[in-house]
């Protein structure tokens, strides 16, 4: 071994070591001089960024992540830790990051890709065609970029392999790219011919791309009237679709630019004749899309009822979640299992979670939606948990129903109730999650009571509930006069989202199209257009508790929040009063802007 050679091990040791002990001022000089002496060492990249992020350099932490992951094969455990590093913070010059690396994260099947996506198309629009067109868009209109992009018949845009894989694996959340693409798709329609479509390969595949990010977000973007009059003469010839006819794509393509592929006769069509869709490619976009929607289908008829729903708010509560479940998520951060027996051990102490980690437990997700929350928590309390999910939509327990078997976790099973009356359900839990759901019921306080009869003496729930302070603005939108009624079509909830968006623009509070839930139609429903929500306040929260003899244990924040409502309250440890809670919440009214999220228990 040279001299080098042994020093960089040497340091690499040492920074492994510091890193472990908590020393990272320590560990990051020396894991830097490691990874420059060891340039193909993922694992000494892995560490260094761990101790960067440690440190608060995150965006060097991120940039070293992308580095390892560009070293095939790429690096699970660097993917799942860029993932987790995207998805709290935003990098706000991610110019160094490495698009190989990116990629790379987007092919990993066991991490969540939303985050990657959001960083990978803020990249995109920063370098290259895409951030060319942008520009052009700005001050030119959309409309102009998009005919140029088109007239350039070698556009660098339409190659660029990063752009198509995150169009491709998660929802775009940028306006500005919204407003470029939206305007690509109508000039496509209406100045592309089929035959050119196919012709030009590179047009083609970013086509391809576009497709899967419509299918994505449910073909949120607004129609203009002369793009459904095009659309509408279009008939795609099937037969020769399944001949193998390449020539019958090019119309297809356009149609699915604007009607999602569940919506025609192909969605009926068995697996071999998909297979057969010439170019392949096509093929192989849709195949996936279909092949799940029939696996759901099936799914629906085998899950299991608790009693009925006759109830007149949850019979249109389950309408809307029939029509569009929510959220239809594509993927998950897997590993790392039993994480959240550690949440319990700080929130509740280690005899409550040591109990759960020696013997297998009972978990309750009342509500649980298409199953997101579920394969979360499934993989985070571990093992030992099992976990039934209840909700009101078949539709959606069918998602979930798919969901969790892809990712092989089959202690959780799902079943349809009603929680206005759980009694139905009759069984008992140790720990219930009910997130999201009560304050979808006509009275929350007693859909909250309902639940509660079937936790165990001494068991734990988790409580997600709106805040009718941090919801003040999307609750004024209802009274608004172009408000449409929740069970508005699907034209009339893209017609008003646009009209949101442009009103965005024009008044430069981007508050609402920052929601993440602002860039799919089903959750723009879920967001906007719910067909019934209620809001809480802490004060009703802390009656309902004090009434139930229910504990408060403390609400799931992050770090800052917390520091920031212990210099406000220094009297006052955590998890702090709520009366206390409230106070600070009226002078930072958006602390709760993703829900009151908080543990409490049962007393015995």
């Amino acid at each position: 071994m040279s001299k080098s050679a042994k020093a960089a091990g040497e340091f690499k040791r040492l920074g492994l070591q510091t890193l472990e002990s908590g020393d990272f001022e320590t560990a990051v000089k020396a894991l830097r001089v490691a990874a420059a002496d060891m340039p193909r060492d993922k694992d000494v990249r892995i560490a260094f960024a761990q101790a960067l992020r440690q440190k608060g350099e995150v965006a060097e932490s991120a940039i070293v992540l992308t580095e390892a992951l560009a070293m095939p094969p790429a690096s699970v455990e660097a993917a799942r830790a860029l993932s987790t590093l995207l998805q709290r913070y935003t990098i706000d010059e991610p110019d160094d990051l490495k698009p190989a690396g990116l990629r790379a994260a987007l092919g990993c099947a066991t991490i969540d890709h939303q985050p990657i996506v959001r960083t990978s198309l803020q990249l995109a629009s920063r370098a290259g065609g895409l951030s060319a067109a942008l520009a052009i868009a700005a001050s030119e209109g959309g409309d102009a970029a998009a005919r140029r992009m088109l007239d350039d018949r070698k556009a660098v845009v339409f190659r660029d392999e990063l752009l198509r894989d995150a169009l491709s694996s998660g929802a775009n959340t940028d306006p500005n790219i919204e407003r470029l693409l939206a305007a690509l798709r109508r000039r496509i329609l209406l100045d592309v011919s089929e035959a050119d479509l196919l012709a030009r390969k590179d047009l083609f595949g970013f086509c391809l791309a576009l497709v899967a990010q419509l299918h994505i977000n449910e073909h949120v973007w607004p129609v203009a009237s002369d793009e459904a009059d095009a659309i509408a003469r279009f008939q795609p010839d099937l037969d020769a679709l399944c001949r193998g006819e390449a020539a019958a794509a090019g119309s297809l393509i356009k149609v699915l630019l604007y009607r999602d592929v569940m919506t025609l006769p192909l969605v009926n069509w068995p697996s071999d004749a998909i297979a057969r869709i010439r170019p392949k490619g096509l093929a192989h976009v849709i195949g996936p899309m279909i092949a799940a929607r029939q696996e759901e289908r099936a799914l629906a008829d085998g899950i299991e009822s608790y009693g009925s729903i006759s109830d007149a708010t949850s019979q249109r509560v389950a309408g809307q979640y029939e029509k569009s479940p929510y959220p239809r998520w594509t993927s998950l951060t897997t590993g790392a299992p039993a994480v959240r027996l550690g949440e319990v051990d700080r929130v509740f102490g280690a005899l409550t979670a040591d109990r759960l980690r020696e013997a297998p437990f009972d978990v309750l997700v009342a509500g649980c939606g298409t199953g997101h929350h579920v394969a979360q928590i499934a993989v985070a309390y571990g093992a030992n948990a099992r976990i039934l999910g209840v909700d009101l939509s078949r539709a959606s327990l069918a998602y979930g129903t798919r969901m969790v078997r892809q990712y092989g976790l089959d202690h959780v099973t799902f079943a349809q109730a009603d929680l206005v009356d759980a009694s139905v359900i009759g069984r008992q839990f140790d720990i219930i999650e009910c997130i999201g759901v009560l304050h979808h019921m006509a009275d929350p306080l007693a859909g909250w009571r309902s639940v509660l009869g079937l936790l165990k003496p001494g068991g734990l729930m988790y409580v997600g509930l709106y805040s009718a302070v941090a919801r003040q603005a999307l609750a004024a939108l209802r009274n608004e006069t172009d408000y449409p009624e929740p069970g508005c079509s699907d034209d009339a909830a893209r017609t008003y989202r646009a009209s949101l968006m442009a009103r965005a623009e024009a008044s430069g509070n981007n508050d609402l199209v920052r929601s993440q839930d602002f860039y799919a139609l089903s959750d723009f429903r879920d967001l906007i257009l719910h067909e019934s929500e209620q809001q809480m306040t802490l004060e009703d929260i802390e009656a309902f508790l004090d009434k139930e003899s229910l504990a408060f244990a403390g609400f799931s924040l992050d770090a800052t929040t917390l520091e920031r409502f212990g210099r406000a309250f220094p009297d006052d440890p955590l998890p702090g009063r709520l009366a206390n809670w409230a106070a600070f919440e009226r002078d930072n009214p958006q602390t709760f802007e993703a829900m009151y999220c908080f543990w409490c228990r049962k007393n015995d």
